[in-house]
């Protein structure tokens, strides 16, 4: 269940909430958008020489308006230069809702671009993603490998993830089962096997808040038959601004944790993470071991032009979970009449952001819920026919 260091730098690009929901086995639309607008265009991955920081990795990246990736350059620092490695670039379609259907990667093979896997998503009437299927190239077709199916409770919330792979026929590979507090808090992902006949328990991640809302601690532990034994924890701490500055992983030892890695992360005046630095434990000390770099642009600060954008799109807000605000974004194809309103989990009407006609191209709104209570709310947008409903998460 540990995640490597060359893994690590990149799980690192991820705010804390976007880290967690790739424990989650839904797929994401590949979109790497650090802070609202923002998006990596490159990573570099440096290796500790004693005394010095080495180059090992660069991954550069392009990106569409809406911040999908369309292209990854690969490559690795041969001690003079950089020195390619692979070329990686993704197709998208998308539904009248702006919703991502298809996702595609292509490798770049001597002279041709090469299909390499697509993800295939499903939604259900409130947008959220009920089946991600995943399918890789055989060389003339798609060939599907697995398959996850997500259930939601009432609230709107994660419950449930079964997982299939596929052989001879689907066959399960696994669930997750997601409990949370009344406020709505995450407190397990219980994870269980199929060994062919009936389920199993296998593990499970406890995770914990600190005062503001922010989870601060993940325990992982396996089951011993009978009850739960301690493995793996991550310790997360945070600044001011609610950017997490500093992470511990830890393994269990009998009846006590010990150090294994951290990390410690910096950030530039848009919230963006600028580098993050992976130490490993030597018994008695912390010892230098990876770098990484990142650099950024912001994408959503160039606007589209009339006629440009071909279709209506309500974008995930971000932060999300966030405190106190967070921000929406939405691109029109047309000028149109729009409103963009915000409602509790009970459907009661919280405040309207927007409420007029706004031009075609691209619009960022901040919501600023300083009065507002933690928990689970809805923001809506209507232009025109478009109406589309996404789901954020308050945590104070």
């Amino acid at each position: 269940m540990k995640v490597r260091p060359v893994i690590c730098s990149m799980i690192l690009l991820m705010t804390v909430s976007q880290m967690y929901s790739q424990k989650l086995p839904i797929e994401s639309p590949i979109k790497s958008f650090s802070n609202a607008g923002w998006v990596v265009v490159d990573s570099i991955l440096q290796s500790w020489d004693d005394s010095q920081w080495v180059n090992v990795y660069e991954w550069s990246y392009t990106h569409d308006q809406a911040g999908h990736q369309l292209s990854q350059l690969f490559q690795y620092w041969d001690d003079t230069s950089w020195q390619i490695w692979d070329k990686f670039q993704f197709g998208y379609s998308f539904d009248t809702a702006g919703r991502i259907l298809n996702q595609r990667k292509q490798v770049w093979r001597d002279t041709v671009w090469v299909n390499l896997d697509q993800y295939i998503y499903t939604y259900d009437m409130i947008g959220h993603v009920v089946v991600v299927l995943y399918q890789s190239w055989s060389g003339s077709s798609w060939t599907n490998t697995r398959q996850d199916s997500s259930i939601y409770d009432l609230n709107g919330r994660l419950s449930q993830v079964l997982h299939k792979s596929l052989g001879v026929i689907w066959m399960n590979s696994g669930r997750d089962t997601f409990e949370y507090d009344s406020a709505g808090y995450l407190l397990t992902d219980i994870f269980e096997g199929w060994d062919g006949s009936e389920w199993f328990v296998a593990n499970r991640h406890v995770y914990y808040y600190n005062t503001v809302g922010q989870n601060d601690t993940d325990v992982v532990q396996g089951w011993s038959g009978s009850s739960w034994t301690n493995g793996q924890q991550y310790s997360l701490v945070y600044d001011a601004e609610g950017h997490l500055v500093h992470w511990l992983y830890q393994i269990w030892n009998t009846n006590s944790w010990q150090n294994d890695e951290q990390y410690d992360c910096s950030y530039d005046a848009n919230g963006n993470r600028t580098s993050a630095v992976l130490q490993t434990w030597s018994d008695t000390a912390w010892v230098n071991s990876y770098k990484s770099i990142y650099n950024y642009e912001n994408v959503t600060g160039v606007k589209e032009k009339p006629g440009l954008i071909a279709q209506f799109r309500l974008l995930d807000n971000y932060p999300n979970p966030f405190n106190p605000s967070t921000q929406i974004t939405y691109t029109l194809a047309k000028s149109t009449d729009v409103t963009l309103k915000i409602y509790d989990i009970l459907g009661r009407e919280i405040a309207t952001l927007v409420n007029g006609r706004n031009q075609p191209g691209e619009h960022t709104i901040t919501w600023k819920a300083e009065n507002v209570p933690s928990g689970v709310y809805f923001y809506r947008l209507t232009a025109g026919d478009f109406v589309q409903t996404k789901k954020m998460v308050l945590m104070k």
